[in-house]
């Protein structure tokens, strides 16, 4: 509000009422209104509209070297008519910086038809066989799914994306039959490596080093057939005294390697021991 000072005394007088319209009024409203029609930021109004399909992305298993699961919940929300969507999905390897450009390589495009009764659901699932995504990207990549439907009978199109990593496969195990060791005494070392993929596993091996405990060392074991075992067994010995760790790799030409680790304690060795 604003004002002038009163004829008669200290006190202000009021003039708000003589050049604007009472707050709330629908004079005030129509004023607004006229505003907004000239000024350049416009206010849209929105009318919410009912979703005719529901979507739910499930869990998805992503690791490397085995297939890669996305499951798709469709949920007809019409209680009157059945309804007919039409799907469209594209996997793209995102980059670190989550773009998603010409240069980053198309794993799949998928498109699907689906009748769905009134109140039905249905699941969808989008796999990815390790052939067709080995080659494109690397354990820790990012995937990003871009998603599309739409209603036939109604015209409305549902968008959406999705991202999700690719895990390295874990399944290496390493037993020692000592963990606390004197001074140059020996030690054996079982490596186990369990392929729980559907690759094919060639050229493949252990590698193990540990500073204080000797030079690294390959264990070659050729082939890993699916859904089976290797192991090998390598006797060392360790010269430095204190906490020796001791790391063995399971490499191989197909899927990024994994990794485990154990702990070894050394204490001084016996001089007269020594030889």
């Amino acid at each position: 509000s604003s004002g002038i000072n009163a004829e008669y005394g200290d006190e202000r007088e009021d003039l708000t009422s003589s050049y604007k319209h009472a707050e709330g009024s629908t004079e005030e409203e129509n004023v607004v209104e006229k505003v907004k029609h000239f000024g350049s930021r416009k206010e849209w109004n929105v009318r919410k509209v009912n979703r005719d399909i529901q979507v739910e992305l499930g869990h998805e298993t992503a690791v490397m070297g085995s297939e890669i699961k996305i499951p798709l919940q469709l949920t007809n929300t019409s209680s009157r008519s059945s309804r007919t969507v039409s799907l469209s999905a594209h996997i793209k390897c995102s980059a670190y910086t989550g773009r998603t450009d010409n240069k980053q390589p198309l794993i799949k495009t998928i498109t699907n038809v689906l009748e769905l009764s009134k109140k039905e659901s249905d699941t969808l699932t989008i796999s990815l066989l390790p052939e067709e995504y080995l080659k494109k990207i690397r354990a820790g990549s990012t995937l990003r799914m871009f998603l599309q439907l739409s209603v036939q009978e109604t015209k409305q199109v549902y968008a959406t994306q999705e991202t999700f990593l690719v895990k390295k496969g874990s399944g290496v195990m390493v037993s020692c039959t000592k963990t606390q060791v004197k001074q140059y005494e020996e030690f054996d070392v079982t490596c186990t490596y369990t392929n729980t993929t559907s690759t094919k596993l060639t050229r493949s091996y252990f590698y193990l080093e540990g500073p204080g405990i000797r030079r690294s060392k390959k264990l070659y074991c050729g082939t890993v057939q699916p859904d089976s075992t290797i192991e090998r067994t390598l006797t060392l010995s360790a010269y430095r005294v204190g906490e020796r760790v001791l790391f063995v790799k399971f490499c191989n030409s197909k899927i990024p390697n994994a990794i485990e680790k154990v702990k070894i304690q050394v204490e001084e060795a016996d001089p007269t021991e020594v030889i």
